[in-house]
């Protein structure tokens, strides 16, 4: 059965397919799809890497150095193919929204994917925070309250007093 995401994670990788075809890329990896949730400064993601206290603009700068050293096409275009690693990186995910009693994998479950087991240049940029993948999961937790990913829009109902109000 295929995994079922939230909105925002289906726009994201969306977005991350469109770059790297756009980029002439012969695969999508896991730096393309952490590149687009890094570029949603609003975004749930942006959310997490604020509570744990990181900067994610050092991060997306490392993601997209990355990024330029990777193969290219030349030639008739070719839509990118998905790297077996970030096939892996939405198994993780998946394993991580079971654990979570989510239907819908969500940013925070790529994130924690990415965390349990990170990749250059994500692997470097968190060995400065020092947090256990337990205390990510503390952080989320605490963001998320008693809300599950049970809809495609799930992810967007978060914090919304935050996003669409004015505490007066």
């Amino acid at each position: 059965m295929a995994p079922q995401f939230t909105e925002a994670v289906t726009q994201t990788i969306e977005e991350a397919f469109q770059y790297a075809q756009g980029n002439q890329h012969v695969e999508v990896t896991e730096n393309h799809l952490l590149r687009a949730l890094l570029l949603n400064p609003g975004g749930y993601c942006s959310s997490i890497i604020s509570a744990i206290g990181l900067d994610p603009s050092s991060l997306l700068s490392q993601v997209e150095t990355a990024i330029r050293n990777l193969p290219v096409y030349s030639g008739e275009p070719n839509p990118p193919q998905v790297a077996s690693g970030l096939q892996n990186k939405i198994q993780e995910a998946e394993k991580f929204a079971k654990s979570f009693h989510d239907t819908y994998i969500s940013s925070d479950h790529l994130f924690l994917a990415y965390w349990d087991r990170p990749i250059e240049p994500f692997a470097s940029w968190k060995k400065i925070s020092k947090k256990s993948l337990k205390e990510v999961e503390a952080e989320i937790k605490k963001i998320r309250g008693s809300k599950h990913m049970d809809s495609p829009g799930a992810e967007g109902n978060l914090k919304a007093l935050e996003k669409y109000c004015k505490n007066l």
